[in-house]
């Protein structure tokens, strides 16, 4: 299936094509583990930090992509055994327990923050005070810890990879970033056993335009260490077009074929829990944003604090709401908005909650920075299952043609805070007016179909295996 804004037909394979594969692989009795009396076609060591129960945003997406794949690929899962991380997506875990056999590798103690205040303790930093211990947390994470701090999950990945590989029950190797540190891992099982690899990348490396190093030598070796596991990797996985576009203009000696977009998406299984939402005791609309807002988008914030003062009343009747985290500039907005009692703030909430979310909703937020025209964050394809009004602040780039082609979306370019003002004013009068109707576009939002996105990744993984 094509989806809005991919470049190319994954990797010279179309999804239909990956499909029939896997069926015709299935009818010659060489289905995977759910075939009764069947037998896997291939086995892929996926290694990735981010997995449930671990409760971030990167535990999605490999949940989703294990969750759908196809009987005749068969998974194992590398993950990291002690994160600092929590450990509370409970609801995750269980959609994936069963699914695949899950291993894990521990972090090297004395390598992680943890190890390192520990060391620091033991030479007496506490004479020095707090200063001095967050500057020696500053020193690690930006300066000592490359590609990034998880490099202490690195010696015992591989070690744990190696043993799995070792038994020759594996086809190709999957892994996933960030943190980017994986795809060494990734890269040093390739070498040492020879296997293909399929390396994904759900945020820009070295070419990344948020990042900043502390010197330009941290800049160069890491884009050193990017060049290295491009050229190794077989074929290689963006999640937005954008960020494809990028590879290739980071890396003019890649093929273009040799990158696939395969998007973020949304659970199918979803429709039914945002459809039916409880409307507020109080009676006012609800505009819902979720997940973390930036600073450098907050002229939306501002937006709303001019609509406020023109029209005091304004709490009366809708409510902003804010599940999720910010940035200190963007949060401090926000709060004068709470103190008018136009906006709540939530905080973060279990992710088996954010569907009541949707489906209680009126309408739907969605902002990021001007620098963010490359990103489709999560929650984007979520908000197309309720198929319910969306107001986007955003520059123009992916997010945008993604939301413009669902027929959901009342698309505002973040230019200035009293040009978007202007136009959020429009948007809340309608809403809270009840004029705000919309035509989804029902194939633009299949597109984003889990299921559909996992059969992309499993076409690519045939292939892979088909090259050995």
């Amino acid at each position: 299936m094509k989806r809005r804004g991919d470049d190319d037909d994954v990797v010279g394979v179309s999804v239909e094509d990956g499909v029939k594969a896997g069926s015709a692989q299935a009818e010659a009795g060489q289905g995977g583990p759910g075939v009764p009396g069947g037998r896997p076609t291939a086995r892929a060591l996926f290694i990735t930090y981010h997995y449930p129960p671990l409760g971030t945003t990167g535990s999605m997406r490999l949940a989703r992509f294990v969750k759908s794949m196809p009987t005749d690929i068969a998974v194992e899962v590398l993950t990291v055994g002690n994160p600092p991380e929590s450990r509370d997506n409970t609801a995750l875990a269980a959609e994936v327990e069963g699914r695949a056999v899950v291993h894990t590798a521990p972090m090297l103690a004395g390598l992680t923050l943890a190890g390192a205040e520990k060391a620091l303790a033991a030479a007496g930093y506490p004479l020095l005070g707090r200063v001095a211990l967050k500057a020696a947390k500053t020193v690690l994470s930006n300066v000592a810890w490359l590609p990034d701090r998880q490099i202490a999950w690195l010696p015992g990945a591989i070690a744990k990879g190696s043993e799995l590989l070792a038994t020759g029950r594996f086809d190709v190797i999957f892994c996933s970033s960030p943190p980017h540190s994986t795809h060494l891992i990734g890269r040093a099982l390739k070498r040492r056993f020879g296997l293909p690899l399929v390396v994904d990348l759900r945020d820009p490396w070295s070419n990344n335009p948020q990042r900043r190093w502390p010197t330009p030598v941290h800049e160069r070796i890491e884009h050193t260490l990017e060049t290295r596991v491009m050229r190794d990797a077989d074929f290689i996985v963006a999640n937005t077009p954008g960020n494809k576009r990028m590879l290739l203009d980071t890396f003019p000696g890649l093929a273009a074929d040799k990158i696939a977009v395969i998007t973020n998406g949304f659970d199918p299984e979803r429709r039914a829990a945002v459809s039916t939402g409880t409307p507020r005791a109080d009676g006012r609309k609800v505009l819902l944003y979720t997940g973390h807002v930036y600073d450098g988008g907050e002229h939306f914030l501002a937006g709303l604090k001019r609509i406020l003062v023109r029209d005091p009343t304004l709490p009366e009747r809708l409510v902003v709401r804010f599940l999720g985290t910010m940035d200190p500039k963007s949060s401090a907005l926000a709060e004068s908005l709470v103190d008018g009692g136009l906006a709540e703030r939530v905080g973060r909430v279990p992710a088996d909650r954010i569907p009541g979310e949707l489906a209680a909703a009126d309408a739907l937020l969605y902002v990021v920075p001007p620098h963010g025209w490359h990103w489709i964050p999560s929650k984007v394809y979520d908000y197309l299952l309720p198929e319910k009004p969306i107001l986007a602040v955003l520059p123009r780039g992916d997010a945008w043609d993604l939301l413009e082609a669902s027929g959901l979306a009342t698309l505002v370019e973040d230019l200035n805070s009293n040009g978007v003002a202007v136009e959020m004013e429009t948007f809340v009068r309608d809403l809270v007016a009840g004029r705000i109707a919309v035509t989804p576009d029902r194939a633009a939002i299949d597109c984003y179909d889990g299921v559909h996105l996992t059969e992309s990744l499993a076409a690519i993984l045939r292939r892979a295996v088909s090259t050995r």
